[in-house]
């Protein structure tokens, strides 16, 4: 696949590899975002929806668009060059969108005809699981105008990164943590961000101001985490027999969740 062309000028924030910021450009009203770490990457979408949408007029200017239907695009698009009803900005998504893949000549047009034109008070957002492929003409396109923010998931392996990762997170609940506790907490959650959050607000309402130490993420962390993340590697792995080890229901879903992240 190719590389995205702003890749040399990425700023790199906090915890490895929260986002990844290729194009700097300010007040650009598309945004295209794409990763694996579904966390990150919903947490950032929020941010934005509450930057741009004033909260009594969002369900008149906030519209996603499903994938779906071949009427999305053109609706989006549509929909982006009209002016936001009463006050704050209109913001219009589009997840997982067709429009990052192979376009009719219709589209690519309209495309290059709106994006430089999309009004200061509207935001287009397009966002997927995937990073886009940049030798499609709508990607190129877009590449043009958009800020590009990648949210990558840190590989399961490189523990002393997700152990980073997890330090600012804790910075963030506003919980402190041993040395071994967070080795015992990458231990039992993986690289699955949103469950090493989780767990590490449940530790702060236990803790209550006092160092967690590897004893207490022992006892307090669920066995059914580190029973997924285990069922979730044996799946990976195809082994049949150490799977059915941890094969109970919850254990089972939670599983699913973490291979599909």
């Amino acid at each position: 696949m190719t590389a995205f062309p702003y890749r040399q000028n990425y700023s790199k924030f906090r915890a490895y590899a929260h986002v990844r910021q290729y194009n700097c450009r300010t007040l650009m009203p598309t945004h295209l975002y794409f990763g694996e770490n579904e966390f990150f990457l919903t947490r950032t979408i929020k941010q934005l929806k509450t930057h741009t949408l004033d909260q009594q007029w969002a369900n008149f200017n906030y519209t996603e668009y499903p994938p779906e239907s071949k009427e999305t695009i053109p609706q989006a698009l549509s929909d982006i060059m009209t002016p936001p009803v009463g006050s704050g900005g209109r913001l219009v998504h589009l997840p997982n969108s067709t429009l990052l893949g192979v376009c009719s000549k219709e589209i690519l047009l309209q495309l290059e005809s709106i994006l430089p034109k999309i009004p200061s008070t509207n935001t287009l957002l397009i966002t997927n699981t995937h990073k886009p492929d940049a030798r499609n003409k709508s990607v190129k396109l877009l590449l043009e105008y958009a800020q590009v923010k990648e949210f990558p998931l840190i590989p399961q392996w490189q523990t002393q990164a997700l152990i980073q990762q997890a330090r600012t997170l804790a910075d963030e609940v506003g919980v402190t943590l041993t040395t071994d506790a967070y080795k015992v907490l990458i231990d039992y959650t993986g690289n699955n961000t949103r469950l090493i959050f989780t767990e590490l607000e449940k530790l702060k309402t236990y803790a209550l101001g006092k160092t967690v130490n590897g004893d207490m993420v022992k006892e307090l962390v669920s066995e059914s985490a580190a029973n997924s993340l285990q069922l979730a590697n044996a799946i990976r792995l195809g082994n049949i027999a150490q799977a059915l080890e941890f094969g109970d229901s919850e254990a089972l879903l939670q599983a699913v969740r973490l291979i599909n992240i």
